[in-house]
């Protein structure tokens, strides 16, 4: 009785269902547009910018060959190493 109930409920409150298995919801589609909103933030904040192509990057984030790669083009650079962004005045340790 009670998941009859929480069944119409959930139908009468146009709750969204979400998947319980990992491999429903982690597709290529949904990672690429997660990459993809973070990147624009990046932009947003200031410590990224939009580059007029899309390239291949490597591991210290240098432009280079498809053959020297890692993962997947990208249309977005760094302007400033994550490591050397000013933490949060609020921010605890």
């Amino acid at each position: 009785m009670v998941g009859l109930f929480a069944k119409e409920w959930a139908q009468d409150c146009n709750l969204a269902r979400f998947a319980v298995d990992r491999s429903d919801w982690t597709t290529l589609d949904n990672i690429s547009q997660m990459y993809n909103i973070i990147y624009d933030k990046m932009v947003d904040a200031g410590v990224g910018e939009k580059l007029d192509t899309s390239v291949f990057m490597n591991q210290k984030g240098e432009i280079v060959e498809e053959f020297y790669r890692l993962g997947r083009k990208v249309d977005t650079q760094l302007t400033q190493r994550p490591d050397s962004l000013p933490a949060k005045p609020d921010a605890t340790v």
